[in-house]
């Protein structure tokens, strides 16, 4: 028995000590977490549920409304006839009243479909959230494989060094090189050696954004084996406008301002006609809260009437209304016709920039084997004692630049692509 206890602590706490690792996470993963965990997205979610709710409350107004009313009527003295009392002096009411709204001069209607097409609006601007959201998981995403990058490149560049310190040290043990030189290279490598620790800190910041956007309960991390790429993009300028004015949220959101703004001009001008309704009434009477009769009057009657109400005067007040209604719907026009344009330059500003960053990739690609070539030259002629220190340490701090400067051009070219896509209204990674 002693035996099994000693088996079964041994394998608890064998569970216990083992070490946790990281989910590793794709692009595309994240996108799908953040997309439905993040709480800017959930609350849009619950503004379009309000809105849908908007929606049947502004309906519920066409139809029947029952309302009561419960009175304690007292009169300065009782109505009398030739002497004699025929009405009560103090009196219970209860008054029970349904109304049915027959024309509002289109109020109601306009009223109701103004609400809808706010909830129209609503969806759309969850779609809003969802693309900005989408462009900040790629963005970070990339920064995170940029930051990986450029930890591998500099902990090859202390590799580097580290090699060509060894052979300095052996040439000034033989007293072929000064001291000074072997100063220079350790100097060199804690410089360096500091890169790496700014490096790893831009990692970790990234992976804490990250998981911030995704919600997720701990930092995600990524494969090993994802690098960045370089993804051709082979639409026209036109043709990305052209999808942008199609698909991007603001354009409809806009379209819906001005719907609103002719029926709020619908609304202003119902106030020209009548408001016709029709009313059923119950009545309860007593000298007591129980209202169950007096002397005088029954203890309860009916009634029902059809009215009408029409405000013939009201010192212009309509009339501006109208107008006030006029004006904004006009100001929203203009307002739709501006984003268009704005809409157009924000794509051919992303547009050119991307353009713009696959030209970095192709120079910086270039400078890259430049200075590989360089570096190989440098260190080749001061291992044959033909080169100097310095040569093979600025080469060496070339090549690093070089590095992180094609590392920082790929991650750019993609930050600028997803920064295209959002641009267009769309959050899809393209493969």
């Amino acid at each position: 028995m002693k035996k099994i206890n000693i088996i079964f602590w041994t394998l608890l706490s064998i569970a216990f000590l083992k070490p946790s690792y990281a989910k590793t996470y794709t692009l595309e993963q994240l996108l799908n977490l953040g997309l439905k965990n993040n709480y800017l997205i959930t609350a849009s979610k619950h503004a379009l549920q309000a809105g849908k709710y908007g929606e049947k409350a502004a309906h519920s107004q066409m139809g029947p409304k029952l309302t009561s009313k419960y009175i304690f009527l007292q009169k300065d003295k009782a109505q009398t006839l030739n002497g004699v009392q025929i009405g009560d002096k103090h009196l219970w009411i209860f008054e029970l009243n349904l109304h049915q709204p027959l024309f509002t001069g289109t109020y109601l209607l306009n009223s109701y479909q103004k609400a809808k097409i706010q909830k129209e609006q609503l969806s759309q601007q969850i779609k809003k959230v969802r693309l900005e959201i989408a462009f900040q998981i790629k963005q970070t995403y990339f920064n995170l494989l940029k930051g990986k990058a450029l930890v591998k490149s500099v902990s090859k560049s202390i590799e580097r060094l580290q090699n060509h310190l060894k052979v300095i040290e052996n040439f000034y043990k033989l007293g072929l090189k000064p001291k000074i030189e072997v100063l220079q290279a350790k100097t060199e490598l804690a410089n360096t050696e500091q890169q790496i620790i700014e490096a790893k800190n831009f990692v970790s910041t990234q992976k804490a954004l990250l998981a911030t956007l995704a919600n997720l309960s701990e930092e995600p991390e990524v494969k090993d084996t994802t690098s960045l790429e370089y993804i051709p993009f082979l639409l026209s300028l036109a043709k990305c406008q052209q999808d942008a004015l199609k698909n991007r949220p603001e354009i409809f959101i806009a379209q819906k301002n001005i719907e609103i703004a002719e029926k709020e001009e619908k609304m202003a001008k119902s106030a020209f006609f009548p408001q016709i309704g029709a009313d059923a009434t119950y009545y309860r009477y007593g000298t007591d809260p129980d209202v169950k009769g007096t002397p005088y009057e029954p203890p309860s009657k009916w009634e029902v009437s059809v009215g009408a109400k029409w405000v013939l005067f009201e010192s212009g007040n309509t009339m501006f209304k109208v107008k006030q209604a006029k004006q904004n719907l006009y100001r929203l026009k203009s307002i739709y016709h501006d984003l268009k344009n704005k809409i157009k330059l924000e794509v051919k500003t992303a547009y050119l920039n991307l353009q713009s960053a696959k030209q970095s990739i192709l120079a910086t690609k270039k400078a890259l084997a430049e200075a590989k070539e360089t570096f190989l030259l440098a260190t080749t002629r001061y291992e044959a004692n033909l080169g100097s220190n310095i040569d093979v340490l600025d080469a060496q701090a070339k090549l690093t630049e070089a590095e992180s400067k094609y590392i920082s051009a790929l991650a750019n070219y993609n930050i600028a692509l997803a920064n295209l896509q959002k641009s267009m209204g769309q959050e899809e990674i393209i493969k």
